[in-house]
C-alpha cells in the first residue's frame, strides 16, 4: 500500500452479520470495514494502524485496540505487518443485501462519532439516496446493537451536518414513523 493513502476514497464494507455482532464495539466494526474492502481487491489489509486513524479520526491506540481485539476473537489474522480476515464465508450471509457501505466522505468526516457513521451506512442501506428507510427506533438499535436513545442521537447528529436529505416524522392513528432518506455525493464529496 502505497503512503499516499489520503488521495485514496475507499469505501468500506460492513457485512450485514458484522454489523448486528453485539461482540464488536463500533469502531470495530468500523475498522473491519478495511479489511472487508481489501479482501475484494488483494486478500489483505496492509494500511498501517496510524494511516486508519488519519482515515477514521480516531486516536492511533483505538485503532490498535481494535484491531488487537479482532485478532483475539479470529476475525482477523496478522503476518508481519498484513492483516487477514479469517473465513470470510462465517461473516458474509449469501443473498443478504442489506451489507452497510459507508463512502468516504462519511467515515472520514470528523464531524461525526463512529456510531452516527455506522448508522448513516445503515440508513443508506434501504434509502440509497432515493427511498425511505423506515424502520423503527428499536428495529435499528437491534440492528446496530446500541440502544434507541443513541439511534436519536445520532439521527440528530447526521441531521445536523446535512447528510440527510430528508428526515420526517410522520404521525397517524396510533403511529409515529420516521422515514429518513440519505444525501448522495459527486466524485468530488459534494453533497448532492
Amino acid at each position: 500500500m502505497d503512503n499516499n493513502h489520503k488521495n485514496k476514497k475507499y469505501s468500506l464494507l460492513i457485512p450485514s452479520k458484522i454489523l448486528t455482532d453485539y461482540s464488536l464495539s463500533f469502531n470495530d466494526k468500523l475498522i473491519l470495514g478495511f479489511d472487508f474492502y481489501f479482501v475484494d481487491k488483494m486478500e489483505h489489509n496492509r494500511l498501517l494502524n496510524t494511516e486508519i486513524s488519519e482515515l477514521l479520526h480516531l486516536h492511533k491506540n483505538i485503532v490498535s485496540r481494535s484491531r488487537k481485539h479482532l485478532i483475539e476473537v479470529g476475525i482477523l489474522r496478522k503476518q508481519n505487518r498484513i492483516y487477514y480476515l479469517n473465513d470470510i464465508d462465517l461473516f458474509v450471509e449469501k443473498g443478504d443485501a442489506r451489507d452497510v457501505v459507508i463512502p468516504y466522505w462519511i467515515y472520514n468526516n470528523k464531524n461525526l462519532s463512529t456510531g452516527s457513521k455506522l448508522l448513516w451506512g445503515e440508513y443508506n442501506s434501504i434509502s440509497k439516496g432515493k427511498k425511505s428507510y423506515f424502520a423503527s427506533r428499536e428495529f435499528t438499535a437491534n440492528k446496530l446493537g446500541c440502544s434507541v436513545q443513541s439511534v436519536s442521537k445520532w439521527t440528530k447528529e447526521l441531521d445536523d451536518n446535512n447528510l440527510l436529505k430528508s428526515y420526517k416524522v410522520v404521525a397517524g392513528y396510533g403511529t409515529k414513523q420516521k422515514r429518513i432518506v440519505t444525501c448522495t455525493f459527486s466524485k468530488q464529496g459534494k453533497i448532492l
